[in-house]
């Protein structure tokens, strides 16, 4: 079951009620629209989209369970602006970005690569049409190219020494599996702490492969015309890079006279809520009203 984090948080800033409009931009295990249709019952809608095609296969279930309420699509939010011409959304009381990867592709389904923790091949696509892969990656960048890697997306001190064995390892053989990248990273990083070594490597990874930084630049920006006046953006994020694109793009809405910061430092999790759900630790939510029509 994926739990969706900061659920009360999002719940407020949105403002959900019935009659109104709203779009979730990051599906993913389906936590917080669920929670978000709850509230909107019963006439509001929720659109809903994903890049993911086996997150869309999940949401179907809901679409089909209210199908007056809620509607979802496989689409990149990067191309966002395409998608709302295109199905011509009504203007939106909220949207929402959850840029965590769900429960579902962690642990259900080690097949897609994203986990360390369970075996499974080197994949780390969202969407299993894209051409790059993480196993591409792996086994031809550079050393240096890994190490640059590692570095800027996963914030990784020991980049260059990590991608330096791995270069080493796979002339002996091929990386082919999560398990043997993650071994590797731990033989080089060993075991501290709570956090698995190559955590910051993996995360680099799909950063990397699912262009998520560049998609979430476009994103952000493509949702904000598409909300009516009074509209709330809200955005959840894991790693210190996508949080810098929100707070700048946020802070560049206030100077212009155009939205209000709702949030002028991150909210995160409270301790009760990281008990439960570990990986809500990491989590940041920035919000932000418009108060000018497009």
């Amino acid at each position: 079951m994926h739990t969706p984090v900061l659920i009360k948080e999002v719940l407020n800033f949105l403002d959900c009620r019935s009659g109104a409009n709203y779009l979730d931009c990051t599906f993913g295990g389906g936590g917080h629209s669920r929670e978000i249709i709850m509230r909107i019952l019963p006439d509001g809608k929720l659109f809903a989209i994903d890049k993911d095609p086996q997150a869309v296969v999940r949401g179907r279930e809901l679409e089909e369970e209210y199908p007056d309420n809620f509607f979802i699509w496989q689409k990149d939010f990067a191309t966002l602006d395409k998608f709302a011409k295109e199905v011509q959304l009504p203007p939106l009381k909220g949207i929402l970005f959850d840029l965590g990867v769900s429960s579902f592709q962690l642990l259900e389904e080690p097949g897609r690569g994203f986990s360390f923790s369970q075996d499974g091949p080197l994949d780390m696509r969202y969407d299993p049409c894209d051409f790059l892969n993480a196993s591409w990656v792996i086994n031809r960048f550079s050393v240096l190219e890994l190490a640059k890697l590692f570095r800027y997306y996963g914030e990784e001190k020991k980049a260059y020494t990590i991608a330096r064995a791995i270069v080493n390892q796979r002339k002996k053989k091929a990386f082919t599996s999560t398990k043997e990248l993650a071994e590797t990273v731990a033989r080089v990083k060993g075991y501290k702490g709570k956090i698995h070594p190559a955590t910051k490597v993996f995360l680099a990874l799909r950063l990397f492969v699912n262009r998520e930084l560049e998609a979430l630049e476009k994103g952000i920006k493509y949702a904000f015309p598409l909300l009516e006046k009074g509209g709330t953006l809200c955005v959840i994020s894991f790693h210190s890079l996508e949080d810098r694109i929100v707070k700048r793009f946020f802070k560049k809405l206030s100077a212009q006279g155009e939205a209000i910061v709702l949030t002028p430092k991150p909210v995160v999790p409270l301790k009760e809520e990281i008990s439960f759900n570990h990986r809500a630790r990491s989590a940041k939510l920035r919000a932000l009203k418009k108060i000018k029509k497009s």
